[in-house]
């Protein structure tokens, strides 16, 4: 009889035990992303570990995420580990910040929040964190690899001529040859890849307009070209048909004194995915020549320049 009222005793204090253990109040013990994080990509998942298992409906109504300008964001609620780590995902992709400026998003979890045996959480959150930037980096043409080609091999900046080159033309000259442009960006030590890639443009210059090349009846439209000229590290004759790659929208018109942006951006994203040195453009009209014996042209500031207008690429990549 004593050692049944011991076993009895000795489950009653257990049970005690227990029911003092799982009454006590659950607390945070990890989550990301932390007070002050910088970088928070789209895809990611907010984290939120707990030392008990919590009761899913109760400490999902207590968190709420909140976009930079305090409206609330909706999230996509998952529970792993036994339910002791809670994952919010946005429904929405985040923004990121559009300039080098921060980007700030909010989050925060209420004591409402309860553990499965219904114990309130002992201590809330509120975590104010930002999500990526967009930096630029300007990268402006190499000098001594942009230039032109006529359909007779005629090369403006050849490398063997010392001969300062700050035009490109293209169009088609008194003597009714065709002339196409070429310009070349280096790759060369950008710090991030092609999922990083937010925008890439290209800026270029028209110092002069020669006669009337643009419109039926003359040249027509200017068509920007993604080339690999530089296969042998210089402009060549060949390289005045060479096969485009891709080709952008036409140019219809370019004023004296204007400058056209050509956006680039899936060009720049291949060629880092391809571990590409350079990116290369070429610059050709529709028609080869109007048959006017008269020069008609743009001319297009190349990096030997000394007025500021060199042919720039500009670059915005996503970061921290």
């Amino acid at each position: 009889m004593v050692y049944r009222r011991m076993v009895i005793g000795v489950l009653l204090f257990l049970l005690a035990a227990c029911g003092s253990q799982n009454s006590k109040p659950p607390q945070v013990i990890a989550f990301y992303p932390q007070n002050g994080y910088h970088g928070f990509e789209r895809g990611e998942s907010i984290s939120i570990t707990f030392s008990q298992s919590m009761n899913a409906a109760a400490t999902e109504a207590a968190f709420q995420l909140l976009d930079p300008s305090g409206a609330p964001v909706a999230v996509n609620f998952t529970w792993e580990d036994g339910g002791r780590r809670l994952l919010a995902a946005p429904t929405d992709p985040v923004a990121y910040s559009p300039n080098d400026q921060y980007l700030n998003y909010r989050y925060l979890l209420s004591t409402g929040a309860k553990s499965q045996a219904g114990a309130a959480l002992e201590n809330g959150l509120d975590v104010t964190f930002s999500t990526m930037r967009t930096l630029t980096v300007v990268r402006d043409s190499v000098a001594a690899l942009d230039g032109s080609v006529s359909d007779l091999g005629h090369i403006s900046n050849d490398p063997n001529d010392t001969s300062a080159y700050p035009v490109a033309p293209t169009g088609d000259s008194a003597g009714n040859r065709g002339v196409r442009s070429f310009f070349a960006f280096d790759l060369d030590g950008l710090s991030f890849g092609a999922e990083e890639a937010a925008y890439a443009r290209i800026n270029l210059y028209n110092v002069r307009l020669d006669g009337a090349p643009f419109g039926a009846g003359n040249l027509g439209s200017i068509i920007p070209e993604l080339v690999e000229y530089l296969d042998d590290s210089a402009l060549d004759k060949d390289d005045y048909d060479l096969p485009a790659e891709k080709a952008l929208d036409p140019i219809v018109s370019w004023p004296a004194s204007e400058t056209v942006t050509l956006t680039v951006t899936d060009w720049l994203q291949q060629a880092l995915i391809k571990n590409k040195k350079y990116l290369q453009l070429r610059l050709r009209f529709e028609q080869r020549t109007d048959g006017d014996t008269a020069a008609d042209a743009v001319n297009v500031a190349t990096g030997e320049d000394t007025a500021g207008h060199q042919p720039r690429l500009e670059i915005g990549y996503y970061a921290p």
